[in-house]
């Protein structure tokens, strides 16, 4: 899978219809994720991201949420 693939199928389907999410949950972690897929780039399989690739995302992120929402993320494995 690539990673928007992955992405898409964990926050739409994954974390809305099994955990019920709210939607500032939903909003907060869609910027996250568009944070990540804009580092990585779209088409990159999920197998061959590195987690310096994700630091890299997180450090660029403008806010202080959306960097922790990237590295929350990181830490629960979802993106490596």
């Amino acid at each position: 899978f690539t990673i928007k693939e992955f992405y898409d199928y964990w926050l739409y389907y994954y974390m809305i219809d099994e955990y019920k999410i709210a939607y500032n949950t939903l909003f907060s972690y869609r910027k996250a994720v568009e944070r990540i897929i804009d580092s990585v780039g779209a088409d990159k399989k999920i197998a061959d991201i590195k987690e310096e690739e994700i630091r890299c995302a997180a450090l660029g992120c403008p806010t202080k949420e959306t960097r922790k929402n990237v590295c929350t993320l990181a830490e629960k494995k979802v993106v490596c």
